[in-house]
């Protein structure tokens, strides 16, 4: 895979110590000589390691399988070329069986295009994108609240949100049997109005 963390293995043995992950193969770099193309006829040995090695592991061993890793020889995730063939991971799984690979594992994107022609399986990776900011330095305003909107937006918020509230309640109270009962004026023993409505609107706000 093209991300991945990679370690030399030792140079008697050619193996990997249990803390530097498991055998991988490097494909050689080809050089360009006068026109032609040349290339190491063997690939380098490496040791991998890293999430994706790991749970690779667990794969195998559940499963009982074997297997050879190397990385793919241009070092691309996959994408779609001008002649419609597709280089890296992808271009690799697209060859014919024995030429290419037969399964990828990395933090491959997935897109519309790669699912017309490989399948993923479930994700088992979140992005770490974030967003960085510098750190405040003081105590932080207590009305640090109210920046996102200036004193008029305020003062408008919190007009038509008493003026609705206040509204609502009092509507309420003039459909309720016990109150008003629909009728322009409240019972005699009836003690609440509209002017009442909006004091426990803003009692309720302020206490």
């Amino acid at each position: 895979p093209p991300y991945i963390n990679l370690a030399p293995a030792d140079p008697v043995t050619k193996q990997c110590s249990a803390n530097r992950g498991v055998i991988c193969k490097i494909p050689p770099k080809k050089t360009s000589d006068m026109g032609s193309t040349n290339a190491s006829a063997f690939p380098t040995t490496m040791c991998c390691s890293g999430f994706c090695i790991d749970l690779l592991e667990k794969f195998a061993s559940d499963l009982g399988f074997s297997y050879e890793l190397m990385r793919v020889e241009d070092g691309k995730w996959g994408t779609l070329e001008q002649d419609h063939r597709w280089n890296g991971l992808i271009g690799e799984l697209l060859k014919r069986e024995g030429e290419g690979a037969e399964m990828a594992l990395t933090s491959l994107k997935i897109n519309k295009e790669r699912e017309s022609v490989v399948d993923f399986t479930v994700p088992f990776l979140e992005s770490g994108i974030a967003i960085v900011v510098a750190k405040r330095t003081g105590i932080i305003s207590p009305t640090a609240f109210l920046e996102p909107f200036d004193t008029a937006s305020w003062m408008l918020v919190a007009f038509v949100a008493i003026q609705v509230a206040a509204l609502t309640i009092f509507l309420f109270e003039w459909l309720s049997p016990g109150g008003y009962n629909m009728r322009m004026a409240p019972p005699r023993d009836h003690k609440f109005s509209l002017f009442r409505t909006y004091w426990l609107v803003w009692a309720v706000l302020f206490q």
